[in-house]
């Protein structure tokens, strides 16, 4: 495996790839594909941004590093002021990208929505959908994720509408 630079590099290609990917006609013609694109596209999006203002910072360090060896005063008397803002900013990025990249491929994909619906069949599908509620959230408890119920329609009988 190469360097941390390597990965995200290669990160940063394959996003300007899914990029262009994204506005191809034969890409946007087939639905199946245009998901699998905007699927990939989403989960290193973040990656990709943060990457990219990372390399920005880079080299606008590299810059004020040359105007502080420069001969003009004024020029390095402002890059010495902006010079630690500019390091502090790009430590609060690499801490960022540290956390995008050891949380895995995965990391970004955390989070779910479930909608229950008891469908046709009355008070039996109703308590049928409170069931299913019941097991996906004793399962979520017992994998110690977080659940949120956004909305929800109980009846009579104690069931989900």
């Amino acid at each position: 495996m190469g360097t941390m630079h390597d990965m995200l590099e290669a990160k940063l290609s394959r996003f300007q790839e899914l990029e262009r990917l994204m506005v191809d006609q034969d890409v946007l013609q087939d639905s199946a594909k245009l998901v699998d694109v905007m699927r990939e596209h989403g989960s290193i999006a973040k990656l990709a941004t943060c990457y990219r203002k990372f390399k920005n910072l880079n080299d606008q360090i590299a810059e004020a590093n040359e105007m502080i060896s420069g001969s003009d005063p004024d020029m390095k008397e402002l890059a010495e002021m902006e010079l630690p803002d500019l390091k502090n900013d790009r430590e609060k990025l690499w801490e960022e990208l540290l956390d995008l990249t050891i949380g895995g491929e995965d990391a970004n994909r955390s989070r779910v929505m479930l909608e229950i619906r008891a469908g046709t069949g009355g008070d039996e599908a109703a308590l049928f959908a409170r069931d299913l509620f019941d097991m996906y959230k004793h399962f979520c408890e017992k994998k110690g994720w977080k659940i949120e119920i956004m909305d929800m329609n109980a009846t009579e009988l104690g069931g989900f509408k």
